[in-house]
């Protein structure tokens, strides 16, 4: 009896890469939108409440790819995600969910845990800011919490959006003023 070897390793190694690509966003590496929106269904019929839902959008990144190209936006979301990570937790799901949109679930996370995470993402962003004042970092942010499955967790992540955009149109005049300002500065030196 004869056996025909072959070695599937390279298939495997592709396949691993195709699924990864399929789950992750390729700019920045953390999960995509098709992954968020598993986690929450996945979630919705899960005994993981309370979650709470961070929706988060990065300020002014049209102006920024108008002005100074897409290099620096793509660099400035890639910081946007790497800053945000940094506040999360391990068992925290962070996504991109569009071009400049980002959101986060927190699993087992009651409204106080969730503010203190936001709270220490506005701590991160402010120490990013000191020290990268050429191009800074704005964000808005807003959140949401479900106590038990009666809210859908659609529901709640369009209830943190609209925090968010709450929060957009609050910091929008001084955020915008310090975009334009870190543009100036920017441009000034080229």
């Amino acid at each position: 009896f004869k056996g025909i070897g072959k070695d599937v390793t390279d298939r495997i190694e592709y396949e691993r890469k195709l699924e990864y690509l399929s789950l992750h966003d390729q700019l920045t590496g953390i999960y995509n939108r098709a992954y968020f929106e598993s986690e929450l269904e996945r979630l919705s019929g899960s005994r993981e409440f309370p979650v709470t839902i961070i929706s988060a959008d990065l300020d002014g990144l049209k102006l920024i790819n108008d002005t100074i190209g897409h290099n620096a936006g793509d660099h400035l979301l890639q910081n946007c995600a790497l800053v945000m990570k940094e506040s999360l937790r391990q068992s925290d799901i962070l996504a991109r969910v569009g071009g400049d949109e980002f959101s986060v679930i927190l699993p087992r996370t009651d409204k106080p845990t969730g503010e203190n995470i936001v709270r220490r993402m506005r701590e991160k962003i402010n120490n990013y800011n000191m020290n990268n004042e050429d191009l800074l970092l704005g964000i808005s942010l807003g959140v949401a919490t479900a106590e038990n499955s009666e809210e859908t967790l659609k529901t709640l992540f369009k209830r943190a959006d609209d925090m968010m955009y709450r929060d957009k149109l609050y910091r929008s005049s001084s955020s915008r003023g310090k975009i334009v300002q870190s543009l100036l500065a920017a441009l000034a030196e080229r």
